[in-house]
C-alpha cells in the first residue's frame, strides 16, 4: 500500500477548521438570542395591545369586557342564546370561576372584544378551560394569552397571563426564567414579586423555585437565574393595579 499522500492536518489547517465550528456555533447561539428577544418583543406588544383594547371597551361600555352585565344587550344572540350566558356580573372583575361553561368571565372577555370590534379573530366565549378556540394565541407551541383574577403572591387584580393550555392545570409554565426577567425589565422593575408584572413557578412543576415560588406563596420570591428549567415560568400582567 502507498501511504505517500497520507499526512495530518497541519496546524495552520487546524487553526482554520476550529475558526469555522467555532464561528458555526457562535451564529447558531447568536441566531438563537435574536429569536429570544424577538419573542419577547411579541410578548411585551401583545400584553400591551390587550390592555389598550380591554381599556378603550372600558372606556366606551364603563364595564370590562366578560365582566360587562349589559353585553347581551349590544350583542345579542352573536354573544349567547340568552342574556345569562353573553352577560358577567359588573363586579370589575374579570372571574374564572362559574355554575357552567358558558359564563365564564374570563372567556367571554375575548368574544366580547371580538363582537365590539376591538379584537381580531374567533373566540367561542366558552369552555371549561382555556384553549386554543376561546383565547388568543401566544409565541410558543400550545401557548395562549389567559385572563384571570385569582390571587399571585396575595395580590387579587385582574391580569393577563401568558401560560400553556390549560386543562385540569391553570397555571403551566411556558417561558424560562431568563425570558421572563428579561420582558420583567423592560416594562416593570425587574423583581419577579413585586410591581405589575409578576412571574410565577408553573403549578405543573414538582419544585416551587423552578421560576421564584408558586402563586399560592404569601410573598412569593424573586427571579431564580440558577434554573435550567425551560419552560419555569408563568408571565402575569397586572392590568387594572392601582
Amino acid at each position: 500500500m502507498n501511504f505517500k499522500n497520507n499526512k495530518a492536518f497541519s496546524f495552520a489547517e487546524l487553526s482554520i477548521i476550529l475558526l469555522i465550528v467555532g464561528s458555526f456555533f457562535t451564529v447558531v447561539f447568536a441566531s438563537k438570542s435574536i429569536l429570544e428577544q424577538a419573542e419577547n418583543r411579541n410578548i411585551i406588544n401583545n400584553i400591551y395591545n390587550y390592555e389598550i383594547v380591554i381599556d378603550q371597551f372600558y372606556e366606551k361600555f364603563t364595564k370590562y369586557p366578560g365582566d360587562f352585565n349589559q353585553a347581551y344587550n349590544f350583542f345579542s344572540t352573536d354573544c349567547a342564546a340568552s342574556a345569562d350566558y353573553c352577560n358577567g356580573d359588573g363586579d370589575g372583575f374579570i372571574e374564572s370561576s362559574a355554575s357552567s361553561d358558558y359564563e365564564r368571565e374570563n372567556l367571554r372577555i375575548w368574544q366580547h372584544l371580538n363582537l365590539a370590534e376591538l379584537l381580531a379573530g374567533n373566540y367561542s366565549g366558552t369552555g371549561g378551560n382555556a384553549n386554543l378556540s376561546n383565547s388568543p394565541l401566544g409565541e410558543f407551541d400550545n401557548s395562549i394569552y389567559y385572563i384571570d383574577n385569582s390571587a399571585i403572591f396575595s395580590d387579587i387584580n385582574n391580569k393577563i397571563l401568558l401560560s400553556s393550555v390549560i386543562d385540569t392545570i391553570e397555571y403551566k409554565g411556558v417561558i424560562s426564567v431568563l425570558s421572563a426577567k428579561s420582558i420583567d425589565s423592560k416594562i416593570d422593575d425587574s423583581i419577579a414579586n413585586k410591581g405589575r408584572i409578576y412571574a410565577v413557578t408553573g403549578d405543573n412543576l414538582s419544585n416551587s423555585s423552578d421560576c421564584s415560588a408558586y402563586r399560592t406563596s404569601l410573598n412569593g420570591a424573586d427571579y431564580n437565574l440558577s434554573s435550567t428549567e425551560k419552560q419555569a415560568c408563568v408571565i402575569s400582567y397586572l392590568f387594572d393595579k392601582d
